[in-house]
């Protein structure tokens, strides 16, 4: 894309808030005005596309815009089939990152029973999900109940929570720490370093890996800014 617009403003519609381009509206892929009903995801969105490009003519990359796409998402896609959003979510529920657990080594078992086990109890506690926990790859099954709970819970959500926590929850292998992630338990940075514990603990053993590392710093982009469109939707 070519930057085309100096100016970027926030237009009040019925719906919400449209972000302006000069005087054309931003819309998505099917043509229809991208309209947030939240303030400061406008506010957010439109600073995306005052910042992008330096100047007019200068190419703009879709990856510069990433409120916009996941605004997008939650209209396009989420809105139009909660259903399947709320189904894949759950699935998250039956082989979640925090569940497995190894024997060795000695410092990555120790330091999953003491950073990870802590959200496990704070699910089952605060929010009726008792998930079993096993030391290997093999699957395990999740009780029932557990699984009905995430879902009721994931049920609730609008289009809005649920594109965040659908971006949150992949990115950290973990329906539990993308539900703490979102409810304000959890920050992002926290986050990151507990669903990269097993890769940064392999790193201190076998030293770090530059590809691997950028994997990381990539993830933990993806977390922040799935972390601040669930701060600005709840607004």
């Amino acid at each position: 894309m070519i930057r085309f617009w100096s100016d970027v403003t926030i237009s009040r519609c019925p719906d919400g808030y449209a972000i302006k381009l000069d005087t054309k509206s931003v819309c998505l892929p099917n043509g229809k005005a991208l309209v947030v009903p939240q303030r400061a995801l406008a506010e957010a969105i439109s600073h995306e596309w005052r910042s992008a490009g330096p100047s007019l003519g200068a190419v703009v990359h879709p990856n510069s815009l990433p409120l916009t796409r996941l605004a997008g998402t939650a209209l396009d896609m989420v809105a139009a089939d909660q259903g399947s959003v709320v189904t894949k979510l759950v699935s998250y529920a039956h082989d979640d990152l925090l569940c497995y657990r190894v024997d060795r080594p000695k410092k990555l078992r120790d330091a999953q029973a003491v950073y990870w086990q802590p959200w496990l109890d704070w699910a089952a506690r605060d929010l009726g999900i008792q998930l079993a926990t096993t030391n290997g790859l093999v699957a395990i099954e999740q009780p029932e109940a557990s699984i009905d709970a995430v879902r009721a819970l994931v049920e609730d959500f609008d289009a809005w929570a649920l594109t965040a926590l659908g971006a949150l929850t992949p990115a950290l292998g973990s329906i539990v720490l993308g539900l703490a992630l979102q409810m304000g338990c959890l920050d992002p940075d926290a986050a990151h370093k507990l669903a990269t514990l097993e890769s940064r603990i392999q790193a201190e053993f076998w030293g770090e890996d530059a590809d691997a590392m950028a994997r990381l710093d990539q993830i933990a982009k993806d977390i922040a800014t799935a972390a601040r469109f669930a701060r600005f939707a709840q607004s």
